[in-house]
């Protein structure tokens, strides 16, 4: 166990999961917030008119979070907590969803001697709104603060690590030891329809991707359950999902639309062919714009330096390297 992480206990009750921990941040988490649903409703006709509406909006959070089990009560812990209205606290748990500037790159990687390597860097905020004075993305800014890492036990067993955001309950990033380890990446959309449907109760097949990927680290407990799982869980929006496992050769990227597996993208196949590591971004590969292409870089400094000797250092120099780390880098984990 690593001393000082706080630990979020599952069996405790929901409610009272994430009071320690959000309690001293309840100012910080406002921001966000506040920040969030200004910058968010201008992107969206549907998002704008849903926040608008505060009556509708509070009747269908209610909902909403009575249909979301033991997370809804975790919401509503939190918004006690904080003195926050509960939904807004559930607005901030649908960033992954609404926020397409949410930019990432994940890495897939094996030593020589067959050890494993997981890293990613989280970006987040991008068209986000500017602060100026600091000449940086707002909501990247205001998120920075959030940033925590976690040990998620049920008792005294522990369960899973993960690096996330106070007052947001889903994960992006978590490794089960012995097991698997995933990293969840935006796959660009621009797409809410199925979020404003599951808001609505008029289509709750699907779920948010962070709590799939929160019942997984819970309930998995192997690299191939894991793949399996998320190769055909029905979710709310596009994603990039990213598993790793112990073994020698266990990576891949799946590229996720709401119902359907888009693309696979296998480390066996990358070392197969010479290559040690996947890269993965927030486009289809090979299709990453000129504007945004943040995996050839890193691609280049992991083939042309590191690729015969990958380990931890050979991974944080990529990641800390520009383009890869910028002014929307929240966290690298």
């Amino acid at each position: 166990m690593v001393p000082g992480w706080p630990i979020l206990d599952l069996a405790k009750a929901p409610e009272d999961r994430w009071v320690d921990m959000v309690a001293p941040k309840s100012a910080q988490i406002n921001t966000l917030i506040t920040n969030f649903k200004h910058i968010a409703g201008s992107m969206s006709s549907g998002i704008f008119k849903l926040i608008e509406d505060n009556k509708k909006f509070k009747a269908m959070a209610a909902d909403t979070l009575d249909a979301m089990g033991e997370y809804g009560k975790e919401i509503r812990g939190i918004a006690k907590t904080t003195n926050i209205s509960e939904e807004d606290v559930l607005f901030m748990n649908m960033m992954y969803e609404i926020e397409d500037g949410v930019g990432c790159t994940a890495i897939l990687a094996q030593s020589p001697n067959g050890e494993m390597f997981h890293a990613r860097n989280l970006d987040f905020g991008l068209f986000m709104g500017v602060d100026g004075p600091h000449e940086q993305w707002q909501l990247a800014e205001d998120i920075r603060p959030l940033v925590t890492n976690v040990r998620v036990m049920h008792g005294g067993t522990e369960l899973y690590n993960t690096t996330s955001y106070l007052g947001y309950i889903g994960l992006h990033t978590a490794v089960k030891q012995g097991s698997f380890s995933i990293v969840m990446n935006s796959r660009f959309s621009l797409g809410w329809g199925a979020l404003l449907d599951y808001l609505s109760g008029s289509n709750r097949t699907g779920f948010f991707a962070t709590l799939r990927a929160r019942e997984l680290m819970a309930n998995g407990t192997s690299y191939d359950d894991a793949v399996a799982i998320f190769s055909r869980a029905p979710l709310l929006g596009a994603a990039f999902v990213i598993l790793g496992g112990p073994e020698p050769g266990q990576g891949i990227v799946l590229a996720r639309g709401a119902d359907e597996l888009v693309q696979t993208r296998k480390l066996s196949d990358a070392i197969a062919n010479g290559t040690n590591f996947v890269v993965q971004t927030n486009y289809d590969f090979p299709k990453d714009p000129f504007f945004d292409n943040r995996r050839t870089p890193a691609e280049h400094c992991l083939s042309e330096r590191h690729n015969a000797a990958i380990d931890f250092a050979a991974l944080f120099t990529t990641l800390a390297a520009h383009p890869n780390r910028n002014k929307l880098t929240t966290f690298t984990a």
